[in-house]
C-alpha cells in the first residue's frame, strides 16, 4: 500500500474518482465509480448505504496481474494460514474493506509462491466471489471448518471476528498435531538408531570376530553362530533380499493407501493401551473444538457432522459421523448419537448430554477440547517418561547379546591356554 503523502486521492486535499465494488444486502455484487477524497471516504459513503466493501481502487491504477489459479501448486504452511487469518481480522476490525487487507497480505510475503498464492485470492475477491468461496477452491490450504466458518460470517457480517476465531482454532488445532507428533517421536528415533547399531555391528564389527575365530579354530557356542550365520546372510544374499524387500514394500505401500489397510491399522492402534489413550484424546479434542466453533457460528448441527465426516481421513471417524449424521436426521439428540460408539470414550456423551439440556452446546464443547488437550499433554509426557528408559534398557539389552555373542569364544580361548 502506498503512504497517504503520496496517494493522490490524499496529497493536497484534492479529490479523485475511485473504482469500487460492495455486495448488496441481499448479497448481490454491485460495482460504480465515485469521486471522493480517499478511499476511506468512499468505504463509508458504501457502509452507510447498507452495502460491504469489496474492493476500492483509484481508477487510474491498473489492475492487480497474478499468475491463473491453476498454474501452481500453493504450499501454505498451517504457521502462513494462521498467520493470515490473524493479519485479516486486524485489520478488518479496524474497518479496512476485505480488498485492502488481502492485498496487505500480498505486500507482506516474503516467497514468491506464497505471494502469487494470495494474490490469486485477492484477484478473485476483487472480481466479486465471495471470499468463502474462493477459500473453497483452496482445500489443501483451508479446511472445510474454515470455510464453513467464513462462510456463516458472511451471513452475519462478522468476518473480523470469525478471522480471528479461525486463527484460534488452526493454532490449537496444530498444538494438538505436535502433541501427537512428540508421542511418536522419540519411539520411532529409538527404533531407528536401534536397527542402524545392529546392521552395523553385523555386518562390519562380527566378520573380524568371525575371523580370528577361523584362525584358532574356537568352538562357537549356538548364539555365536547364529550372529555369524545371519552376518553372512546379510553380506552375501543382499542381489535377492534386497529386491525382494523392495517389492515388498511396494506392495505393503499401494495396500496402506487403501480403507481396509487404514481400518486394519486403527483397528490394531485402538488395541494399544497408551497409543489408544493418545490417538482418542487428540480425536476428541479436534471434534469437540469444531464442533463448537462450528455449532457457536450458527452452523447447524447436521451440516457441522457433515463437515466432521469430510474432514477426517479416518474410516472409522467416517463411520461415526455417518452414523450420527443418520441418527440426527431421525430426531435423536447428539448426545444419544454418540453413545455405544468403540471411538467415543466414557462420559463424552454424558457431558454433551448435559451441554443440550442447558442450551450451551457450544460452551460445553469448548471446555471439553481444552480438557482433553491438557489430558493429551499429561499422557504424553507420562508416555514419554516411561518410554525413555524402556527403549534404553531395551537397546542395551540387544547390544549387550550381541556383544557377549562375540566375546564368548574368546573368553573359551583364553581358558585353553590357560589350562
Amino acid at each position: 500500500m502506498q503512504p497517504a503523502a503520496e496517494h493522490p486521492a490524499v496529497f493536497g486535499g484534492l479529490e479523485s474518482t475511485f473504482a469500487w465494488k460492495a455486495r448488496d444486502a441481499d448479497g448481490s455484487v454491485c460495482s460504480g465509480t465515485m469521486t471522493a477524497v480517499s478511499r476511506d471516504d468512499v468505504a463509508n459513503r458504501l457502509r452507510s448505504d447498507g452495502r460491504f466493501v469489496i474492493s476500492i481502487r483509484d481508477s487510474a491504477s491498473g489492475t492487480l496481474q497474478v499468475a491463473p489459479t491453476g498454474q501452481f501448486r500453493p504450499r501454505m504452511k498451517r504457521s502462513d494460514t494462521i498467520g493470515f487469518f490473524r493479519q485479516l481480522s486486524v485489520m478488518l476490525s479496524a474497518g479496512v474493506s476485505i480488498s485492502e487487507a488481502l492485498d496487505a497480505t500480498v505486500q507482506q510475503a516474503v516467497d514468491s509462491g506464497r505471494r502469487s498464492f494470495l494474490a490469486s485470492i485477492q484477484e478473485e475477491v476483487e472480481s466479486g466471489d465471495p471470499f468463502s468461496s474462493v477459500l473453497a477452491r483452496r482445500p489443501r490450504v483451508f479446511p472445510l471448518a474454515i470455510i464453513s466458518l467464513i462462510k456463516a460470517a458472511e451471513a452475519t457480517g462478522s468476518l473480523d471476528s470469525m478471522s480471528r476465531r479461525a486463527a484460534e482454532h488452526l493454532e490449537k488445532e496444530r498444538r494438538v498435531i505436535r502433541q501427537v507428533k512428540t508421542a511418536l517421536t522419540y519411539p520411532a528415533f529409538m527404533g531407528i538408531a536401534g536397527f542402524s547399531i545392529i546392521v552395523t555391528l553385523l555386518l562390519l564389527v562380527l566378520p573380524r570376530f568371525a575371523s580370528i575365530y577361523e584362525a584358532r579354530s574356537a568352538t562357537l557356542p549356538t548364539p555365536t553362530k547364529m550372529l555369524l550365520g545371519t552376518s553372512e546372510f546379510m553380506r552375501e544374499a543382499w542381489w535377492w533380499y534386497l529386491p525382494a524387500a523392495a517389492v515388498l514394500f511396494a506392495i505393503l505401500g499401494l495396500w496402506f493407501r487403501t480403507e481396509s489397510a487404514r481400518r486394519s491399522i486403527e483397528a490394531v492402534m485402538l488395541r494399544l493401551p497408551v497409543i489408544r489413550q493418545v490417538i482418542l484424546g487428540a480425536m476428541v479434542s479436534r471434534w469437540t473444538r469444531t464442533l463448537a466453533i462450528l455449532s457457536s457460528a450458527g452452523v447447524n448441527l447436521v451440516d457441522a457432522v457433515s463437515i466432521l465426516r469430510v474432514g477426517t481421513s479416518s474410516p472409522l471417524q467416517q463411520d461415526l459421523w455417518d452414523d450420527v449424521e443418520a441418527s440426527i436426521r431421525d430426531g435423536r439428540t447428539l448426545s444419544s448419537s454418540l453413545d455405544g460408539s468403540p471411538v467415543i470414550p466414557p462420559g463424552v456423551s454424558a457431558m454433551v448430554a448435559a451441554g443440550e439440556r442447558s442450551g450451551r452446546l457450544s460452551e460445553v464443547l469448548e471446555t471439553m477440547a481444552d480438557a482433553s488437550e491438557e489430558d493429551l499433554d499429561g499422557i504424553v509426557k507420562r508416555t514419554t517418561s516411561l518410554l525413555e528408559p524402556a527403549m534404553i534398557v531395551l537397546l542395551g539389552l540387544l547390544v549387550g547379546f550381541i556383544a557377549l555373542a562375540m566375546l564368548m569364544p574368546i573368553f573359551g580361548m583364553s581358558r585353553v591356554v590357560s589350562g
